[in-house]
């Protein structure tokens, strides 16, 4: 079921797109002799000479690629990792899909309003806080959830589980908002498409680099404490974030543009 659920929001939300959305850019035409492919290699390579140009935009992207490689492996395993260690079933399932979704539009929206009052790099750093607190929830849900009965709230580890999902949606939207209004900020207006360009590769990449480090991360441990390892992806991240200058990030985005 999860599948035909995943489709529909993918159609419910692309509907304002389709209708409202119009291109006022012209396209241009292809060179002869360029295949698509060759203009979309050169065009990566032509990026990747001038990222030293764009320090604080260097390092957001490697920070950023810790934090995708973490949310393809969270995303991808989550509901196997549901089915294998925390036993759940499939009104589980749904009512975490459910969550994840609702969750995430808040987050995007709540943590929009956080990142104009205090700027994209802390918001993002906030959203890996609250990555690595949802990771540690699933690592101890076991133990959350007999805590809560010994305190007199009757629950399942199952339902404690799809709680863990609230810190998961808001986690995902707002990772997605503020990584994206990151980029925006540090890309020149001419060189735009081309940052999110990179953007959108260096998160396919971590995505597959995730899906093959928890396959090596579970010959070393179980499902359950790859997922706890995965947090040190999110740190990672985090402390590379650091290094990341917001202004000076914006500053150079300027300078270039009246170059």
């Amino acid at each position: 079921m999860v599948g035909p659920y995943t489709a529909f929001f993918f159609l419910f939300a692309g509907i304002p797109t389709f209708l409202l959305l119009r291109e006022y850019t012209a396209g241009k035409e292809k060179p002869e002799g360029l295949s698509y492919l060759k203009i979309g290699i050169d065009r990566v390579i032509s990026t990747m000479k001038e990222i030293h140009k764009f320090r604080d935009m260097a390092f957001y992207l490697v920070s950023l690629f810790f934090t995708m490689a973490a949310l393809g492996i969270v995303i991808s395993f989550a509901f196997i990792y549901g089915a294998q260690e925390i036993k759940t079933e499939e009104k589980h399932e749904i009512a975490m899909f459910l969550l994840i979704q609702l969750f995430a539009a808040i987050g995007a929206i709540i943590f929009g309003y956080i990142q104009d009052k205090i700027g994209a790099k802390k918001t993002f750093n906030i959203t890996l806080l609250l990555w690595i607190i949802c990771l540690l929830l699933i690592y101890w849900v076991k133990d959350l959830t007999t805590f809560l009965v010994e305190i007199g709230i009757p629950t399942t580890q199952q339902w404690v589980f799809v709680g863990t999902t609230v810190f998961a949606g808001t986690g995902l939207g707002a990772t997605q908002s503020a990584s994206r209004a990151i980029i925006c900020l540090f890309a020149p207006e001419s060189k735009s498409g081309e940052f999110f360009g990179l953007w959108g590769l260096s998160g396919k990449i971590a995505g597959a680099f995730g899906l093959v480090a928890v396959g090596g991360l579970q010959v070393l441990f179980d499902l359950r404490n790859s997922f706890l390892v995965v947090s040190v992806f999110f740190v990672v991240s985090l402390l590379i974030n650091f290094l990341v200058d917001e202004k000076r990030g914006i500053q150079t985005a300027i300078d270039y543009r009246e170059t």
